[in-house]
This record gives structure tokens, sequence and C-alpha cells, in this order.
């Protein structure tokens, strides 16, 4: 029997400028296309941004994206930290 969740790589960064919190899942493709990751933060929970918003974004500490975490794990998003279903 195949499993049916599947582990999700999230990494969790903060805007330089703004200062929001985004998960962004890099391992995910993007119907975008190249140059673009899927991401979710509190106000879009499926969005695809340009690598360059990753890029120029630096690592959120656990306290900065707890609430963000909390809210994907809410959703379905993610099931556990790292997880979703399939």
């Amino acid at each position: 029997m195949k499993n049916k969740n599947e582990v999700v790589r999230a990494v969790f960064r903060k805007d330089g400028y703004s200062g929001v919190v985004t998960a962004f899942f890099p391992d995910e493709p993007s119907i975008m296309g190249k140059g673009y990751i899927v991401c979710a933060n509190c106000t879009y929970h499926r969005i695809h941004a340009w690598i360059d918003r990753y890029l120029t974004s630096k690592p959120a500490k656990p306290g900065e994206y707890k609430e963000l975490l909390d809210e994907l794990i809410a959703d379905g998003m993610l099931i556990e930290p790292y997880t979703k279903l399939l």
C-alpha cells in the first residue's frame, strides 16, 4: 500500500523590507514555469513567486514563522511540519 503522505521541504524566510514571513516549497514545481517558486504566506496560501523573492529574503526564526506554520497545518496544507496530504 502506498503511503498517502509525502514529505515536503518547507523553507521559512522573512522579507527584508516588509517583514512578511513566507513558506517556500523549493521541491514543488511551479505551474508558472522556470524562474518561479511555490510559496505560501498568511495572506495567500498558494502562490507562485519569482525566485528573486526567495533569494532576497532572510531565514526566519521559529518564533517568526510559528503563526504561519500553524495556519498551514490548520488549513491542511501541511499536516505536521514539512508534511502534506497528497
